[in-house]
C-alpha cells in the first residue's frame, strides 16, 4: 500500500511535468537526477515509511498540483474499500492473515486522513494548505 501511495504521486507528479526529486520507502531512495534513474540506500529516519519529493514547476497548474498530493489518499481509500468489500463478501474475516493486513493499511489511511504538519507533513495537510492559500504552494516551489 505504501509503494503504490508513493508511486501514485510519482507518476502523477511526473504526468504534471512537477519537479519530481525522488520516492523513497523505507530505507530505500529511487529519483531522477539529471534525466537519470539513480538508486541508493538511505540512512535518514525522517522518512522511514515513505515519502514522494515532488515540487510544483513553472508548467505545473495549481490544480495539477493539488490533484498530484489527492492522488496518494485517493488510491489508500480505493485500496481500503476493495479489501473491506473483500472482508464483507468473502470468508476473509476468518483469515488472520487477511486481517493482519487489513489493519496496517487502515491505520495508514486513517493517518493520511489527518492534517498534522508535525514531526512530518501529511499528504491532508498539504492539500489543505493548498487548497486554502495558493500562497503555500508558492512557498513550496522555493524549497
Amino acid at each position: 500500500m505504501i509503494l503504490g501511495h508513493e508511486l501514485s504521486h510519482f507518476i502523477f507528479g511526473i504526468i504534471y511535468k512537477c519537479r519530481v526529486k525522488s520516492i523513497r520507502i523505507l530505507f530505500f531512495e529511487v529519483g531522477i537526477e539529471n534525466g537519470r534513474l539513480y538508486f541508493e540506500l538511505n540512512k535518514s529516519l525522517k522518512s522511514v515509511i515513505g515519502m514522494c519529493f515532488c515540487y510544483p514547476d513553472d508548467n505545473t497548474t495549481y490544480w495539477q498540483f493539488v490533484f498530484s498530493y489527492g492522488v496518494g489518499i485517493l488510491f489508500d481509500a480505493i485500496v481500503i474499500l476493495i479489501m473491506t468489500g473483500i472482508m464483507l463478501f468473502t470468508d476473509a474475516h476468518n483469515s488472520k492473515p487477511f486481517i493482519l493486513a487489513y489493519i496496517p493499511c487502515l491505520i495508514f489511511f486513517i493517518n493520511d486522513l489527518v492534517p498534522v504538519s508535525s514531526p512530518v507533513i501529511s499528504d491532508m495537510y498539504v492539500l489543505c494548505a493548498s487548497i486554502k492559500n495558493k500562497i503555500f504552494v508558492q512557498k513550496i516551489c522555493l524549497t
